[in-house]
């Protein structure tokens, strides 16, 4: 598939299976880039039997239509890569994910539980790992997170440290490009009361830090250190005024208008890891200093020698995140990793933008 020039000889196949908020913008960048060709396109819920094109409202026709059957697509279409950007946890996309790789199709996913799937689901990530090797092909979770804020940025900033004590992260994202979509920003509990938001979380149906023990647990191990004692615990950001996001979400004063986590362990060599995570939809409230344009920001601070900190921002009106653009540029990287289950990050290739 490579030339001696290192450029690709023909275009990588790729399937998508998820044209959600997120699918959407993947799908549409995979048809902007000149060395992908997208021949599959899967989804329940959105477009079946609709030009993709259609779908996506490109003014123009693809030749690729959405069904709901993924079997069909792997059989028809034989994709070099499948693109999982469906649900969060293992379980729910463990059949797909295994019929694409034994069809011989490189995978990647967006599921936050490949921060470390060998946490969260062993058995099922042995298996994985055993029929991605055995059909020589990759598969690797990425985008947000995992992908660069928690994981890959704070990894690479500690190549420029000789001893690390401590990392520590602050991530904040702004939930109001989302506030027109009532069904995204109500998974975090927005509109609630705090009795009922704590209910939520302490039962399950509010999942905030999906992937943070995950992200804590490869950071070390991709440092050749291990987790000893982790505690992980998640509140409400209350408001105090009216937020009003009409007609979709309305947040009176004293209702919950986003939610923070706080992830902190300790490693067998000593070292902190401490993650605080906060999602909502105005957060000048909790940072004063953060405006109020939409936008996701982080600061990571390395204490060791010598000392580092760094801060990340993405902005976009539309809305976009570093999700799609992570996915879409690892489709080249992926057909030539190394195979198997992919989650150690001083494996993962340095990825650039494609096809620019």
């Amino acid at each position: 598939m490579e030339a001696e020039d290192g450029l690709m000889e023909r275009k990588i196949k790729v399937a998508i299976c998820g044209l959600g908020f997120t699918g959407k913008h993947i799908a549409r960048m995979m048809l902007q880039k000149d060395c992908i060709e997208c021949v599959g396109a899967v989804d329940k819920l959105h477009g079946i039997g609709r030009d993709l094109g259609d779908l996506l409202e490109l003014g123009k026709k693809t030749g690729v239509v959405v069904v709901e059957n993924s079997e069909d697509v792997l059989k028809n279409t034989s994709p070099d890569v499948w693109i999982e950007a469906t649900a969060t946890y293992i379980r729910d996309i463990y059949p797909r994910v295994m019929n694409a790789l034994n069809h011989g199709s490189n995978v990647i996913t967006l599921a936050e539980e490949f921060t470390d799937p060998w946490l969260y689901e062993p058995e099922m990530a042995d298996e994985i790992d055993a029929a991605a090797k055995r059909n020589n092909v990759t598969i690797v979770g990425t985008g947000f997170n995992p992908g660069l804020w928690m994981d890959l940025w704070p990894y690479f900033l500690t190549g420029y440290v000789s001893v690390v004590k401590s990392i520590t992260i602050h991530y904040m994202s702004d939930l109001s490009t989302y506030a027109y979509s009532p069904a995204v920003v109500r998974n975090f509990g927005v509109e609630l009361d705090p009795e009922e938001f704590n209910k939520k979380i302490n039962d399950g149906t509010i999942k905030l830090s999906i992937g943070t023990r995950g992200l804590a647990n490869n950071l070390a191990n991709s440092l050749g250190d291990s987790i000893v004692s982790i505690h992980e615990g998640s509140r409400p950001l209350i408001s105090k005024i009216l937020l009003d996001f009409s007609p979709s979400v309305i947040i009176n004063p004293g209702q919950v208008y986003g939610g923070s986590v706080d992830v902190n362990a300790t490693t067998e060599k000593g070292v902190i890891i401490n993650f605080h995570k906060q999602f909502c939809l105005k957060p000048s409230m909790e940072i004063p200093d953060f405006g109020d344009i939409p936008k996701t920001a982080a600061k990571i601070e390395i204490e060791g020698e010598p000392n580092i900190s760094s801060t990340l921002s993405i902005r976009s009106p539309r809305g976009f995140s570093s999700t799609a653009p992570r996915l879409v540029n690892w489709i080249p990287y992926i057909v030539k990793a190394k195979p198997g289950l992919l989650i150690d990050m001083r494996e993962f290739p340095l990825i650039g933008a494609i096809g620019q």
